[in-house]
């Protein structure tokens, strides 16, 4: 049907999943430099207001953290990306 808004309920499962993760995917490349395409679809991040309504404790944190660590690794950048510009 032409115009018709589609629902959640409409919308897979690993459709969301995947566009979660574009999200994701968006918004840490532009947070290390790469193009701001989660900024120009989507606007400000406002992290603290998106996670608002979630309880985030040490050790939610070191556990986000770790996870992060161990993508970073996983992905082998190149040397340089630790490096900041003068």
């Amino acid at each position: 049907m032409p115009g018709r808004r589609h629902s959640r309920a409409d919308v897979s499962a690993s459709a969301i999943s995947r566009a979660r993760e574009q999200r994701l995917r968006d918004f840490l490349i532009g947070r290390f430099g790469g193009p701001q395409r989660y900024i120009e679809q989507r606007g400000h991040p406002r992290l603290r207001m998106r996670h608002m309504p979630f309880a985030v404790n040490a050790a939610a944190r070191e556990r986000w953290l770790q996870l992060m660590t161990n993508a970073l690794d996983e992905v082998r950048l190149p040397a340089d990306v630790d490096s900041v510009p003068p």
